[in-house]
């Protein structure tokens, strides 16, 4: 199995045997130009030479660029069994992920959906989440609890925005931000700017500066500030979530702004909690 990025798909003449796509977006728009170039460059894939499957999401979103699609087109329901749950993986569009995961299991090898489910959930309790795909990273229980969740593979708007969904019901610090590659930030602005719960907003890099005016703009009276250092943002985190809540390193933009990649901006976000609170239990 090869991950490809968007920019990647366009290089490809041939395509695999089976086409997986999760999402459809807006990124990398500094590479690509626009939505529109960026979402058909990603979908050219599906598009290459040689007799394929794809399999996509049963969503509004791929129903609507249908046409560009190629090849043997699925469209995969999300899954209903709840075994996203006994994985560990948060949020629903998890459901949607297991579903395509468990669909395309079973195409290459010839096994039937049911029994590759089964499999799959014989062996939950073993499995080990992505770190970086809002793991857990410590959590505080005393009179409040505070959790601490690492998200920083979420380096465009719809994981960031899929983020804040799964703790749209506990206050929630932010921190998001990092290199700005134009993309549209409207719909986590108004994600973040709608949110009932409390909400601090905690910024970082050029793409933190356009969401924080972005929300400003929606939400005035919303929180935010812009932070130096990791251990920095985690201290304000700490002291607005007095009641409890979670600390969510969710940035919704690549790292270049101070960091090599995504991974080292994890690593620093859990030294800094670890630094002032310890590891997770």
């Amino acid at each position: 199995m090869l991950e490809v990025s968007s920019f990647q798909c366009v290089d490809l003449d041939t395509a695999p045997g089976l086409v997986i796509v999760t999402s459809l977006g807006a990124d990398h728009i500094d590479w690509h130009g626009s939505v529109e170039r960026y979402r058909d460059d990603k979908l050219s894939l599906t598009r290459a030479e040689g007799a394929h499957r794809t399999l996509v999401p049963d969503s509004a979103t791929f129903h609507d660029v249908h046409r560009q699609l190629g090849g043997e087109v699925t469209f995969v329901a999300p899954d209903e069994h709840h075994l996203a749950q006994r994985l560990n993986l948060l949020g629903a569009h998890n459901d949607s992920n297991v579903a395509l995961a468990l669909a395309g299991a079973a195409a290459v090898t010839a096994r039937p959906l049911e029994e590759v489910r089964s499999a799959v959930d014989g062996a939950a309790s073993n499995f080990v989440p992505l770190r970086g795909r809002l793991t857990l990273v410590a959590r505080d229980v005393g009179a409040t609890t505070t959790s601490y969740v690492d998200d920083g593979l979420a380096t465009s708007v719809l994981p960031a925005v899929a983020a804040m969904e799964v703790f749209h019901d506990q206050p929630i610090a932010l921190i998001a931000g990092g290199h700005d590659r134009g993309v549209d930030y409207h719909a986590l602005a108004m994600t973040i700017a709608t949110r009932v719960e409390p909400t601090l907003l905690l910024t970082m890099g050029d793409a933190g500066q356009r969401i924080g005016d972005l929300v400003g703009e929606l939400n005035p009276v919303l929180e935010q500030a812009s932070f130096a250092t990791m251990d920095e943002a985690v201290s304000r985190a700490q002291t607005f979530l007095a009641g409890g809540g979670v600390v969510l390193l969710s940035p919704g933009a690549p790292s270049f702004d101070r960091y090599k990649n995504w991974e080292e901006r994890s690593i620093d976000f859990t030294r800094a909690v670890q630094a002032r609170r310890g590891p997770a239990f």
